[in-house]
């Protein structure tokens, strides 16, 4: 379910790419809006399902990707930046290394939403540093 719910963040990131309203800001911008609905909606999504962080919840991934593709640099495909940004956001994800693995540990709806929202900043401070380098 990460996988495909991570492709729904893909779908939104390429939509507006395509649509030419893509622009960090607005890639943050929904990211929060997400990220508001999700923690808003994950805690009862895990009294509903007796579950923490259930499998069919996948707005985490969709908000954590977002921000994994908030990018300040020009001069870089977005397409390059988009699947780059996907391997290295399920690879967190599924490995959840420190902190994605201690911010998964917390409480509630916000719970849900913090590991990947954690994920998200590595790898867009990741792409940063990789962009800066070069």
């Amino acid at each position: 379910p990460g996988t495909f719910g991570t492709l729904g963040g893909v779908g939104i990131y390429g939509l507006f790419i395509f649509l030419g309203l893509y622009s960090p800001w607005v890639m943050l911008g929904v990211a929060v809006l997400l990220t508001c609905v999700g923690g808003v909606l994950g805690g009862w999504m895990e009294r509903r399902y007796s579950s923490s962080d259930p499998s069919c919840v996948v707005l985490d991934e969709v908000a954590g990707y977002l921000v994994s593709v908030v990018v300040f640099v020009e001069g870089f495909s977005p397409i390059w930046v988009g699947l780059v940004a996907f391997v290295l956001f399920r690879v967190l994800d599924i490995w959840k290394p420190p902190p994605v693995g201690w911010a998964e540990r917390l409480s509630g709806g916000w719970g849900v939403m913090a590991d990947d929202l954690c994920a998200g900043v590595m790898v867009s401070g990741g792409i940063h540093l990789f962009l800066w380098l070069m």
